[in-house]
Parts: C-alpha cells; structure tokens; sequence
C-alpha cells in the first residue's frame, strides 16, 4: 500500500506539472533565467513555438499521470507485483530524464531550474523500483 501512495502522489504531480505546462501562457521564470531574455522581447511567432513545445511537454505528462494514477487505481483491485514494478520504472526513467535534462540547463546558465525537484522524486520512484523489485 505505501508504494502504491507513492506511484499515486507522483502521478498526481506530474499532473500538474503538465497542467502548469498546457495552460502557461508564457514561458516560466527559469527560462527568462537561461535565455537572459524577457518574455516581452520575444518575437511573436518564436513565442507561438515555444508555447507550443511547452503544450506538447504538459500533453505528454498529463498522458503519464493518467496512465500512472489509472494503474495505481488498478492495482488496487488487483495486486499485482510485476505492475507495480514496471510502474515504478516507467516513473522513474521519465523523471530521470526530466532530471537529467533540468540538470543540464542548470549547469549551462545557471537558471533556477526544477533539477532538486526531479532528483528528489527520481531517488524517491527509484527506491519504490528497488523495493518492488525485492518484494517479488
């Protein structure tokens, strides 16, 4: 059951993580912070792109949590240690590769980038993986 809080919590998360990215009606602070460029300064249609990669980003997570929260749902009803494993993992290489890509920026510009954020999630899905992993 502690596991399954944990899948939950992430899903739900990431939820609105990408329910923050789909709705933004511009780019967030840190990318003022790595580009060392206002948002007013932006020309208009390089504005629509990157609004529009940005809503690709919160499509993409919104699809991950719905898919992470309706398995946790699932497991519920239905234990099943293989799932819950492989929930974990597809969790965790997704925040990996949030980390991995916040951690980068960070160390190019130096922007306050969400990399402590997506560590701290990724060590805490990982460990559900190891645990998973040990309980099967």
């Amino acid at each position: 059951m502690f596991l399954s809080i944990i899948s939950l919590l992430t899903g739900v998360g990431i939820l609105f993580w990408g329910i923050n990215f789909l709705f933004s009606k511009e780019y967030f602070l840190y990318h003022s912070e790595a580009t060392r460029i206002s948002w007013n300064d932006i020309d208009e249609k390089l504005k629509y792109i990157l609004l529009v990669f940005m809503k690709v980003i919160g499509v993409g997570s919104i699809t991950i949590s719905i898919f992470i929260i309706s398995t946790v749902i699932y497991l519920i009803y239905n234990e099943n240690e293989f799932i819950q494993s492989l929930i974990f993992f597809i969790t965790s290489l997704y925040l990996l590769g949030l980390f991995l890509i916040s951690y980068s920026v960070f160390i190019k510009t130096k922007a306050n980038t969400p990399w402590k954020r997506m560590l701290f999630w990724f060590v805490i899905n990982f460990s559900g993986f190891l645990i998973s992993i040990l309980l099967l």
